[in-house]
């Protein structure tokens, strides 16, 4: 399976070097300078990852990082010339899977994806086997599935997001 990453960054050389390296690698890669153009993409492609820059003309990087994150497992990774621990942490509260500044060795990046898509890979089968097993703690409805235990739910197999709330079950 060959993973599709799109790389959201105003820069054309970082995004150029970005995008070659990864395609190098055997991924598939979308480009987009600005926020408008991510939306546009992700209608039209199933992507896995992105690749995220904060400083983007028009919309900042962490707010579409919470956008994201608030309709999507996709995985996030902010690639930003920002070191201040203050935007590092923020990133991450927004939904942010990792965190990676510039300058940065690309071999790093590229294991930092790896591992990324690895993790969303598994977390994406976890409810198909949490299916398979009778459980008392699982509750099925229509295309829901609701497991107590865990505190987790899926709607055919997709995770959906809770809020915090206190289940006494």
């Amino acid at each position: 399976m060959k993973y599709h990453v799109l790389v959201v960054e105003d820069d054309v050389v970082t995004r150029s070097k970005l995008a070659g390296y990864f395609e190098n690698e055997g991924y598939l890669v979308s480009e987009a300078e600005d926020g408008q153009t991510m939306r546009q993409v992700l209608e039209e492609s199933s992507i896995d990852l992105v690749m995220l820059d904060i400083n983007l003309p028009g919309e900042d990087g962490l707010m579409l990082t919470r956008e994201l994150r608030s309709q999507s497992d996709i995985g996030i990774i902010l690639v930003t010339g920002r070191t201040d621990s203050i935007d590092r942490i923020v990133g991450l509260e927004m939904g942010a899977d990792d965190y990676v500044t510039k300058p940065f060795e690309l071999r790093e990046l590229l294991v930092r994806v790896k591992n990324l898509l690895w993790r969303i890979s598994l977390a994406r089968k976890q409810p198909v086997l949490e299916e398979s097993v009778q459980n008392e703690h699982v509750v099925h409805f229509g295309e829901w599935t609701f497991d107590k235990q865990r505190r987790s739910l899926t709607n055919n197999g997709d995770p959906v997001k809770l809020t915090k709330l206190n289940m006494n079950c």
